[in-house]
């Protein structure tokens, strides 16, 4: 008898996963923060592409507020705006918080800023950061070793796998990214402090159009944010359990009316947000290795919602220490961190009463030079965290 040859077939996935390239960098997210570092590799002639799961700058709910710190880092990276945008762009004179018991405060933006509609200015940046951006492409797993990095992408149905030298990722609160990097602060910090809400959009009359605003409830105990944009007054509520939303809008539309002058009694729209406030309770991730997060991501979003000025900056930072490590073969990581430092501390000298930006409280009950408006500044930060 003859010896037995065993033959073990492995049985395919049916869904077969593609390898495609490698590239130098890899960028997750096409918003302000991707997209600035992109320009910043593009610049430098590294192989890069852009992965979004959605459209540059849609998918999002948000005002599209930036500051005079935000313009000018713009046109430093992708040139002056277009006229156009001028026609769409809504001027932000200032802020207004509304409490029940001590009424309306409004603190001025010194110089006011613009509102851009997000998915007009993503489809700007796309256009001029020289990179590749791949619509549709989510990116489901990712693997880090020291120089190289694994990605599996979803693409309209079909698996891919990527590689690359260098990631950054810019993929918003609910980040991948974060989870698969580093697991541990993730499970503490991270999705802990992710908070879900509804937007809300209502018809936008013009009292209302140039000013933004939070609203505190006191039973329940809320913080509810207002923002005009080019499609309708929005109203961003909390909602922690099913229903948690309807029962905050009743509470809110008295004040909304109040002080936004608002008639609707039904909103014309509404879709689900998200909002991750780690780096307002002082929790921050850069990155680690050779993988970098940028934008709210990292953190990097103020208790106030200012989170573009803070997206390009940490995206261009992101995007140079990627440049400068690459041909000294040393991790981007610890460039990255460092630079990132005098980013860091104006959210934390925030949180510590130290106003920061163009919110100019001088005069108002929330002057951070007297203690009392200082303590003021401080619970009202606190309560924009949320518990």
């Amino acid at each position: 008898m003859g010896p037995v040859i065993l033959l073990i077939f492995r049985q395919e996935s049916s869904r077969r996963c593609r390898v495609l390239e490698h590239y130098d960098c890899v960028i997750i997210g096409a918003g302000p923060a991707g997209l600035a570092a992109a320009r910043v590799l593009s610049e430098s002639g590294f192989k890069a592409v852009v992965l979004e799961r959605s459209e540059p700058g849609g998918g999002k709910a948000c005002g599209g507020a930036v500051s005079a710190g935000g313009m000018s880092c713009l046109e430093r990276l992708f040139g002056p705006l277009p006229g156009e945008f001028a026609e769409e762009a809504i001027r932000l004179e200032g802020l207004r918080i509304v409490t029940r018991r001590e009424g309306a405060v409004d603190l001025a933006y010194s110089p006011p800023r613009l509102a851009l509609p997000r998915h007009i200015l993503g489809r700007w940046l796309a256009s001029l950061c020289a990179v590749r951006v791949k619509e549709g492409a989510e990116v489901t797993d990712l693997l880090a070793e020291r120089f190289f990095n694994r990605l599996k992408v979803v693409e309209r149905g079909e698996e891919l796998e990527l590689s690359s030298t260098f990631v950054i990722a810019a993929d918003g609160g609910a980040s991948t990214s974060l989870r698969r990097l580093r697991p541990e602060f993730s499970r503490i910090y991270h999705q802990p402090n992710l908070q879900a809400a509804v937007d809300l959009v209502f018809d936008l009359r013009e009292e209302a159009r140039g000013l933004r605003g939070v609203l505190f409830l006191e039973r329940p105990r809320a913080a509810l944010r207002v923002y005009p944009s080019f499609d309708g007054l929005h109203l961003t509520v909390p909602s922690r359990r099913e229903g948690d939303w309807e029962t905050l809008l009743e509470e809110a539309l008295p004040l909304l009316r109040r002080h936004f002058a608002m008639e609707a009694e039904e909103p014309k729209g509404r879709r689900p947000a998200l909002t991750n406030r780690m780096g307002m309770l002082g929790h921050f991730s850069p990155g680690l290795g050779s993988v970098l997060l940028a934008g709210e991501a990292a953190g990097l979003l103020d208790a106030w919602g200012d989170g573009i000025e803070a997206a390009l900056r940490s995206g261009e930072i992101a995007g140079r220490a990627v440049v400068d490590c690459a041909g000294e073969r040393v991790l981007p990581y610890r460039y990255y961190a460092e630079r990132l430092k005098e980013l860091r501390a104006s959210f934390e000298s925030e949180r510590r009463g130290q106003a920061q930006g163009d919110l100019l409280l001088q005069g108002s009950p929330l002057d951070v030079r007297k203690a009392g408006g200082r303590r003021r500044y401080r619970r009202l930060l606190r309560r924009l965290a949320g518990p």
